[in-house]
């Protein structure tokens, strides 16, 4: 049934429901961000810069104790420096409330990504799904930059799609936005920004062949990039104690990017991270892919919408098992894409009578729910090389629980 059938009334009331994720997403990442006490790791490193920053007036060089440190472009800086103004001293709250912000931010964005492509019901649904994704509701609590390029992640896909969805010649606009998108995105996390060209060209020339790159229209994004990057790249050039290429591009991004896998487990890396970082809708996903991209009829249009959702999460997982430096936090953009997916699941299911799907997820999490219930209440005995394992396990901590060193874990 089509959620707007019913004409203006019914859509305007469906335009207000998509505000609940957003509040949900509120109700989950604000309430006592500013408890937690930064000390270690990237998320003191981005403290400490603000607050240089703040103290020393430059907001063009990033520094600490008078050093460059040009690893972090400065936009996620330059946004706790900023919230820490009316304080004039950067805090817990100031530290974090960026990445808050964005991640909230990033479920509307992400709402809007599925309207276009599946409609209004599964834009809600898609906004509940990533609101309470575990993996997103923890770096969202978190004083990293990458919640707030995962925002420009998802806007750029948006953009994109807007550009490309009837299939033709791609628009002047909504290209120039994702190219926008590119840009700020790269001003928050550096190379990591750009990362949706590799999604968005892959599935061009799956499409059109390798002609269909003409789509992205190259020129004009050089020049918005070149323009956009300007506010920090001529700070970063005019200073003299630090190369941004020599330093960062060589030595800390390509350089390590040489060496090969220590481990053949290593191929496995994205496995545990989504797995556990898409927590509870990981059991959907099969089904998800499965529907919309196996059994998808060619003529509906469904198979590439989830080609592009497919290329997005694919790119990264690629990329990221490919990198010597694994951080599960990288894997943080995934998690829209795979939201969408399972968000117009729940928009299929919501048009059907009890699909046989989901009964068969309903018990698989009551199975779930009966082994965790039966683990805490009966006194298990452990082998000793088992609870030798568990306790390394439990120093190690969940990827995606957080640890007394973020700097490790994130």
């Amino acid at each position: 049934m089509n959620p707007v059938a019913g004409g203006t009334w019914d859509r305007r009331r469906w335009l207000a429901l998509l505000l609940l994720p957003l509040l949900v997403a509120a109700a989950l990442y604000l309430p006592g961000i500013g408890r937690r006490l930064i000390h270690s790791g990237d998320e003191a490193r981005y403290a400490i810069l603000a607050r240089t920053m703040l103290e020393t007036g430059d907001w063009l060089v990033p520094r600490i104790s008078g050093e460059v440190r040009m690893a972090k472009t400065p936009l996620f800086i330059w946004s706790i420096a900023a919230l820490s103004l009316p304080g004039g001293k950067v805090t817990e709250l100031t530290a974090v409330l960026p990445a808050a912000l964005s991640g909230i931010a990033g479920v509307g964005m992400t709402m809007l990504l599925a309207r276009r492509m599946f409609g209004l019901r599964a834009a809600l649904l898609t906004g509940f799904i990533l609101a309470t994704t575990c993996g997103y509701f923890w770096l969202a609590r978190m004083a990293l930059a990458d919640m707030m390029v995962t925002f420009w992640v998802v806007a750029s896909v948006a953009a994109f799609w807007d550009a490309v969805a009837d299939g033709g010649a791609s628009r002047r606009l909504p290209m120039a936005l994702f190219w926008v998108c590119v840009a700020v995105g790269l001003a928050a996390k550096g190379p990591a920004g750009l990362m949706p060209l590799l999604p968005c060209g892959a599935f061009l020339v799956a499409e059109d062949g390798w002609s269909g790159l003409r789509k992205l229209r190259p020129l004009m994004g050089l020049a918005i990039v070149a323009a956009i990057s300007t506010s920090w790249a001529v700070g970063f050039a005019s200073q003299r104690d630090a190369s941004y290429v020599e330093t960062v591009l060589i030595r800390d991004f390509l350089r390590p990017r040489l060496v090969g896998w220590r481990h053949y487990l290593d191929l496995t890396f994205s496995v545990e991270p989504i797995t556990l970082g898409f927590l509870p809708w990981t059991p959907l996903l099969p089904v998800a892919l499965r529907d919309g991209w196996w059994r998808a009829e060619l003529g509906d249009g469904l198979r590439r919408k989830f080609r592009l959702l497919v290329f997005w999460a694919l790119a990264y997982v690629v990329v990221m098992t490919l990198l010597p430096h694994h951080r599960v936090r990288h894997l943080l953009p995934i998690f829209p894409a795979l939201a969408v997916m399972v968000g117009w699941l729940w928009d299929r299911w919501a048009a059907s009578a009890r699909p046989a799907s989901l009964q068969l997820y309903g018990w698989v999490w009551a199975a779930l729910a009966v082994g965790l219930a039966g683990a805490i209440l009966l006194p298990l005995r452990l082998p000793p090389e088992w609870a030798v394992l568990v306790l390394r396990r439990s120093r190690r901590s969940s990827p995606w629980s957080g640890c007394s060193s973020p700097g490790r874990c994130w």
